[in-house]
């Protein structure tokens, strides 16, 4: 039935849009800062393209100007190099005091009292009302 499946498509475009993501507590989503840089690098290419007009005897809004034609050139190799890379830590040995450390355990120990942390908080509370 045509009409029973466009209602649902535009059911299906209605939810879509009632559950988009929308902004959380806590830090922002990685995308986001990517999404700022993407935006900032298109800006400063922007800023430098200088733009030809199709017809010289009538250049349009947004084209450059006789002076910035005059002096363009072709740019070759690397034009707007990615300036974000991340910057690692260079190898070395291991010392002693990081390998007493068992990060491992340590690493679950933490995620189990995360994990529980409410848990315990209510069963001390019980315990402590019992008590009294």
């Amino acid at each position: 039935q045509p009409g029973r499946k466009l209602r649902r498509r535009e059911n299906r475009q209605k939810k879509a849009l009632a559950i988009s993501p929308r902004p959380v507590a806590g830090l922002l989503r990685y995308f986001v800062f990517s999404f700022v840089a993407n935006v900032e690098r298109l800006k400063e290419y922007k800023s430098k393209l200088i733009l030809f007009p199709k017809k010289l005897s009538a250049p349009r809004k947004g084209d450059s100007n006789p002076e910035e034609l005059k002096v363009a050139a072709q740019l070759h190799g690397d034009i707007l190099p990615v300036s974000n890379v991340i910057d690692y830590e260079a190898p070395r040995a291991i010392n002693e005091a990081e390998k007493k450390v068992e990060i491992y355990r340590h690493l679950r120990r933490l995620r189990a009292d995360k994990k529980y942390a409410g848990i315990r908080e209510k069963r001390a509370k019980e315990a402590a009302e019992e008590n009294k």
